[in-house]
């Protein structure tokens, strides 16, 4: 059998793993759970939480593919069970996320903790991995996490959660640093000592954040000096564990019910401010006729999204919309948007993402968090208006380049935008780097488009921009 048909999504998990098998993913599931997996049926616990859809399989439904490479690669444990899991695409990871989307995840964490103390369970690790969103709403993936409790306190996966979730949040709640980029270069969260390096003075008087930063630094750089706590009843162990989580809780509800912070965003108000009302008016009708001659509207990329105006646009025709922004502010602006609803009968993603610096791929092998273009590649349609200048002339990429890249993202069909140079945001980028100005001329755009893709249809739409419908000819 070819082991490339399989592709294995976790690694750490003595229990199980998850691979995709003909882009369907599975579960699976070693004997190792069995006691765990006994206690969390009786309970009836997935049907009251929000966790991804698992289907269980009998083993006349195993896939054939499955068992041959297990046997062949892996550690030929006995497998209990395999589920076949509800699709998440695409997966957006930590590091790609709004402060407001950490805070959702945090939250959910520990609700479903607190349930699953009802239940004699506990989650034997608080990963913000173990959350994706799915229409705005936070969702629980890891079914490996719930573990049958021993003892309800301390909390055996406490610090996990402090730095994946609160100390990250604490930054954001009195700093300008962003802290769910920062993640990219903190896979396991932000540490007790790098939380208190970056905190100011101020957080020494909030009861939550002295208790979880600063004394919890003290406390772990003095336990050698510490008296062993005395053994406590389950039910007190509880009671101790509930209110720990009850002063997270009401900490990160408070977080929430604030506006979210702008850090003098350019972006943000963009369409309002920097856009005279009928050019964005007539784009919209421009680029609505072109989406709809394409005749399978399956799924669409919208590059450099800004606040999602022409994310939702391809809402009213697309069953999937994926929107990636680098501005964190025009980011959130666009989950409170796919938090609405409005669209029910489309799936609505953000991410928050550098093109000039797309995410690459880490963790084992860098195999087990995969690279932004690996996680988006080949889909439908893509939209790329008003991109192309910021890249060409800030990221001193060639139109060549640019186009590849539109290739990478679409095996189809694409609409972008040229701005040509005596546009007022051409002159003002191109002063950064005014070398690159000869060379930027509707020609040669035009010359490198038709390497790759064939052009349906140009219009313009104001004196200095002009919109291109594009089909791949590959």
């Amino acid at each position: 059998m070819n082991n490339e048909a399989i592709k294995r999504l976790s690694y750490k998990d003595p229990d199980g793993y998850v691979i995709e098998l003909h882009a369907q993913f599975y579960r699976v599931v070693y004997e190792s759970f069995r006691e765990d997996w006994e206690v969390i049926a009786a309970s009836r616990i997935l049907e009251e939480m929000p966790i991804v859809q698992h289907e269980l399989l009998t083993k006349e439904k195993w896939p054939n593919e499955l068992l041959e490479w297990e046997v062949k690669d892996s550690d030929r444990q006995k497998i209990l069970c395999v589920f076949k899991l509800q699709t998440i695409s695409p997966f957006v990871y930590p590091w790609e996320w709004t402060p407001a989307m950490l805070c959702e995840a945090a939250i959910l964490t520990l609700e479903i903790q607190k349930l699953l103390l009802k239940k004699g369970l506990t989650l034997k690790d608080a990963s913000f991995l173990n959350i994706q969103f799915i229409k705005g709403r936070p969702c629980f993936i890891d079914l490996l996490s719930f573990k049958k409790a021993v003892t309800h306190y301390p909390w055996h996966a406490y610090g996990q959660y402090l730095r994946h979730f609160f100390n990250p949040l604490a930054l954001y709640r009195s700093t300008d640093i962003a802290v769910t980029k920062m993640l990219g270069a903190y896979p396991d969260g932000v540490d007790k000592d790098s939380a208190a390096a970056f905190l100011p003075v101020s957080t020494w008087f909030n009861m939550t954040e002295l208790i979880n930063v600063h004394l919890h630094k003290r406390l772990d750089n003095n336990k050698k000096n510490t008296v062993k706590s005395p053994e406590l009843s389950l039910s007190k162990q509880s009671e101790k564990t509930e209110g720990l989580l009850d002063l997270n809780l009401g900490y990160l509800r408070k977080l929430k019910t604030k506006q979210g912070k702008k850090k003098n965003s350019d972006w943000v108000s963009y369409y309002e401010q920097d856009v005279e009302p009928g050019y964005h008016t007539f784009k919209k009708s421009v680029v609505s006729s072109m989406i709809a001659k394409i005749p399978e509207r399956l799924c669409c990329v919208d590059l450099g999204a800004n606040d999602g105006a022409y994310s939702e646009l391809a809402c009213s025709f697309f069953s999937n919309v994926i929107s990636i922004e680098q501005d964190m502010d025009c980011c959130d602006q666009v989950f409170q948007k796919i938090k609405n609803n409005v669209y029910p009968k489309t799936s609505w993603t953000v991410i928050c993402a550098d093109l000039l610096n797309p995410t690459p791929s880490i963790g084992w092998l860098n195999a087990e968090h995969g690279s932004l273009i690996s996680r988006i590649n080949k889909h439908n349609t893509v939209l790329a208006l008003a991109l192309v200048h910021h890249l060409y002339f800030k990221g001193s990429i060639y139109f060549d380049q640019i186009i590849n890249m539109f290739s990478d993202f679409s095996g189809h069909y694409v609409i972008t935008e040229f701005i040509s140079p005596s546009d007022k945001k051409v002159i003002g980028l191109s002063e950064l780097n005014a070398s690159r100005l000869a060379l930027y001329t509707m020609a040669n755009f035009k010359s490198e488009i038709l390497k790759r893709f064939s052009i349906i249809e140009e219009t313009p739409v104001s004196e200095t921009r002009t919109v291109f419908f594009l089909k791949s000819n590959a």
